[in-house]
Formats: C-alpha cells, sequence, structure tokens
C-alpha cells in the first residue's frame, strides 16, 4: 500500500512525514495527501499545535528550563508511540521553524472551515482571512468581499481564536488589526478592546478612511445606545478622508436607518447604488430601498 493510500485510510502522520513537511522534503504526491489528512485529523493538528506552543522564542535557542520540558514531553512521546524512539531531539530540531508551524496549523484551520487556503504572512492577512470566512454582522467592514449575512450564536465557529490571536503576536499586528481582531471575533466580553484598538488607530491624524469606517462598526456593534451616535461620527470622518469609500456610504445609511431617519438612509442608499450598482452589497441596498417603500 502505497503511503499516500495510507494517510486517505486515516493512518496519522509519523513525525518523520511532519518533519519532511514542514522543511519542504516530502514528494509533491505525498506533501498533498499530508495535506488531505491534516485537513481532517483533529489528533494530528493537535500535534503541530503542541509544537506550536512550546516554541516559545520564535526561533531562537529555548532556555535550559524549556529544553528539560521539551525533553520530558518526548519521553512521553516515546512511550505513547514507539516509532518515534531513537528521536529524542526532534521538538528541538523544529524550534528553528516555530513561525512556520504557527502559520500552517493556522491555515489548515482557516481552510477547514471554509476559508481559502493558504498559509497568512502578516496581521493584514490573518485578518483578511477572518473576514473571507462568514459574514457575521450587516455592517460592512473596510476590505470585505461580499458574503450574504449569516445569523448564528457561534459567528466563527471551527477557529481557534487563541491560535489566531497568537499569530497575530507573532506578527507584531498594529492597533488597527487588533482592533479588527476582536470585532470579528464577536464577543461582547472583548467589544470594549475592539473599541479600544480602533480608536487608538483613529486617533493619527493620518488615519485612513478605512480606519474610521470600521471604528464606525465596532460603535454600532458594542458601543450601545451612546455608540450610535459616535459610529455616525466615524462614516462621516471616514467620508471627509474619501467622499466616494463605498463601506462607509452603506453603513451610513444603516446608521440612518437604526438612528430613525428614513428619508436620509434613502439617500444614502441611493448614493451608494450610484457607486456600486451591481455587488451582492448593492442588492441589499436595493431591497432596503424597496423595502423603505
Amino acid at each position: 500500500m502505497s503511503l499516500q493510500n495510507k494517510l486517505t485510510h486515516g493512518e496519522c502522520l509519523s513525525d518523520a512525514l511532519l518533519t519532511g513537511y514542514l522543511e519542504g522534503g516530502l514528494a509533491p504526491a505525498v506533501k498533498a495527501a499530508s495535506e488531505v489528512h491534516l485537513v481532517a485529523c483533529d489528533r494530528c493538528r493537535a500535534s503541530l499545535a503542541m509544537l506550536m506552543r512550546m516554541l516559545k522564542h520564535g526561533g531562537l535557542p529555548a532556555s535550559p528550563a524549556e529544553e528539560a520540558e521539551i525533553d520530558a514531553i518526548v519521553d512521553f512521546r516515546r512511550r505513547k508511540h514507539p516509532v518515534a524512539a531513537g528521536r529524542p531531539s526532534l521538538l528541538k530540531k523544529l524550534l528553528p521553524i516555530a513561525g512556520i508551524a504557527a502559520s500552517l496549523l493556522l491555515g489548515w484551520i482557516f481552510w477547514r472551515s471554509g476559508g481559502e487556503s493558504g498559509v497568512p504572512r502578516s496581521a493584514e492577512a490573518v485578518v483578511q482571512l477572518l473576514m473571507d470566512q462568514k459574514r457575521i454582522f450587516e455592517p460592512r467592514m473596510s476590505g470585505q468581499s461580499y458574503k450574504p449575512m449569516e445569523r448564528t450564536r457561534a459567528p466563527q465557529g471551527g477557529l481557534d481564536f487563541d491560535l489566531v490571536r497568537r499569530q497575530m503576536e507573532e506578527f507584531r499586528a498594529e492597533p488597527y488589526y487588533w482592533g479588527k481582531f476582536y470585532l470579528l471575533k464577536q464577543d461582547p466580553g472583548e467589544g470594549e478592546r475592539a473599541i479600544e484598538f480602533l480608536k487608538k488607530a483613529a486617533d493619527d491624524p493620518e488615519a485612513s478612511a478605512s480606519v474610521h469606517n470600521d471604528l464606525g462598526v465596532a460603535y454600532l456593534m458594542f458601543g450601545g445606545d451612546a455608540g450610535l451616535s459616535l459610529a455616525g461620527k466615524e462614516f462621516q470622518d471616514a467620508l471627509k478622508k474619501d467622499r466616494d469609500f463605498e463601506p462607509a456610504v452603506f453603513n451610513l445609511a444603516l446608521f440612518y436607518e437604526r438612528s430613525r431617519e428614513p428619508q436620509r438612509a434613502e439617500t444614502e442608499w441611493r448614493r451608494y447604488l450610484q457607486l456600486d450598482p451591481q455587488s451582492g452589497w448593492a442588492d441589499e441596498a436595493r431591497a432596503k430601498l424597496k423595502a423603505s417603500r
């Protein structure tokens, strides 16, 4: 039986295969089969997660205490999996590729949950992958491609946000991307953190229309009654930066709807359709206009 057939029939990846994959040493067919297995196998992804959690220095040598911790884990793995006997330094050998392991695991998680395959290489890319998963609220974030909104109590089900957060730390994310991360996490308990980070980004006099727009979305989602007027101001500030910025026009129309100003909302929906007559966002704008008649 070939290696690829073994993998497709559910056999877990050996340490040698995991190492070969991370180091780019597998034949294309074996590499593809390994990826298929990793998408489906919680156990093998958990092994990668364990490795990642141990690699605390982004590829720098471990401290003596961490060396001892790694040795203890290797001894445990050798007892659990005799195939690994004679390879006590395997985890130490993986220390220089900590960032690769984290990125690959993150990419697999997004892939399994319906996102695009690929490895994110910046905080901006991580946030974009989160936005590409599904649309979890009505307002439109900057850079967000259209998807129908899904109403669910688990807006990003299947994603390990602790893992995503660690990847953001690895990339040394700027406040703007941290704000978007907490906004997309859609956790009311952390809504204030989304506002805090996005406000810090918006305090920069050179902040873009995107920053002001996304702060407005955070106020709409987490700011309560007091946040409604603040959201409107941020959408207006975004349009001062870029008068034709489509997300801010879309969100300003929503703001007027929620403020019970239907005529002003209708004006903004019509303005939006002049800027974007054909997308899914435009279809929603038309539906809003039709419902207001």
